[in-house]
């Protein structure tokens, strides 16, 4: 089982930012035990309901161990020492910890302090997802990181005294950014050994601040950011890191477990505000309303999946991870062939395999293979 654990609180809104954040974080005390109450309830009616209850697919866990707990936002990092502890507690409370259990924790390198570092850890954090997104400090600033390039390098090192397992997040193409900067920023960062890397390219998102005032933003035109993204993934080849998602690296397989499970389309458990679960046909979502969830009312809607769109998922992760997708194709197109155009683009092989130039434009893959089918 993989529990995700939703924060919506953050110091303040990053240009790129479209997730659903910012909060009232006078309210944390008041979110926390909401959410606490809500993995209660939810874990003990999920544990007492009969194999079938959540569809054909759904199998009952033969015990009920959870083997991933990840914090995410928003700025995990921003809540209460006491109130990480809480919530894991409740989780402890509910479920068995799997023996190897990681419990990751996102956060910012403004919140990495050495008092947080020895409490995450005494919580039972055991892996940090720390949120660079770019050493260049003109494009740090442009988009509202508060710490100098330094000063995040120094938070990372700081860091690394109490955790050996540790992500750092970049993204490509930002405004004031360079190819030459990008590439120097994924340098330092293998320099101090890190071995998780997460590689975005940027998304103008609608409800961010570069979707809804562009005119403040010197944006990077389209052919230059694919030419920073394709720059970016031979840098990180040549320093030994292996691309086994899309946008995650890693130099020696230390994969974030959490978020390949549910490439692999496993069942997860998702609480906190706009939180979604899978759970075997299933797909719940938790309300976006901040007020009503500190009521109580936190479930939306439940949709059922079909098995065609289960079908569908899977042949979307399985493209992500990079890995043939051949049996999950035939699954949802039977013996449809491959669209020769996109085979002679050389953008998929004929074994059922993204090129280099295809996860470039992954978006228009997938609308080929699954909406145009």
């Amino acid at each position: 089982m993989n529990i995700y654990i939703h924060i919506p609180f953050c110091h303040s809104k990053c240009a790129y930012c479209a997730f659903l954040s910012h909060c009232d974080v006078q309210k944390e005390d008041e979110y926390v035990d909401a959410l606490c109450e809500e993995i209660k309830t939810r874990l003990s009616e999920y544990f007492s309901r009969e194999q079938g209850d959540l569809g054909s697919s759904y199998r009952l866990r033969s015990n009920n161990r959870v083997e991933t707990v990840y914090f995410g936002g928003g700025t995990p990092s921003l809540l209460k020492k006491c109130n990480i502890s809480k919530i894991i507690q409740t989780l402890n409370s509910c479920v068995v910890f799997g023996k190897d259990i990681e419990i990751t924790l996102e956060c910012n390198p403004e919140d990495i302090t050495k008092a947080n570092l020895i409490s995450w850890k005494e919580s039972g954090v055991n892996r940090l997802s720390i949120g660079v997104q770019t050493l260049n400090n003109d494009a740090r600033s442009i988009v509202g990181r508060e710490l100098t390039s330094n000063e995040t390098i120094n938070r990372i090192v700081l860091t690394q005294k109490y955790f050996t397992n540790i992500g750092i997040d970049i993204i490509s193409g930002l405004p004031g950014e360079s190819t030459e900067s990008l590439l120097g920023g994924i340098e330092i960062i293998s320099n101090l050994g890190i071995d998780h890397i997460s590689f975005y390219d940027l998304e103008i998102n609608q409800g961010s601040q570069l979707s809804k005032t562009p005119q403040k933003f010197t944006l990077l035109v389209e052919d230059t950011r694919a030419d920073m993204l394709i720059a970016g993934w031979q840098k990180l080849s040549n320093l030994g890191y292996k691309q086994y998602e899309i946008s995650n690296f890693t130099s020696n397989k230390h994969n974030c477990r959490h978020n390949l499970d549910f490439w692999k389309g496993r069942d997860y458990h998702g609480f906190g505000l706009g939180a979604t679960s899978r759970l075997g046909n299933q797909i719940l979502t938790n309300t976006t309303d901040f007020e009503l969830y500190l009521l109580g009312n936190m479930s939306e809607r439940a949709d059922t999946l079909s098995a065609y769109e289960i079908n569908r998922m899977n042949l979307l992760s399985a493209m992500r991870l990079l890995t043939t997708f051949k049996k999950e194709y035939r699954k949802l197109l039977g013996s449809k062939a491959l669209p020769q155009d996109l085979i002679d683009a050389k953008y998929i092989t004929t074994d059922f395999r993204l090129t280099p130039a295809g996860k470039l434009v992954y978006n228009l893959i997938v609308n080929r293979l699954v909406l145009d089918e």
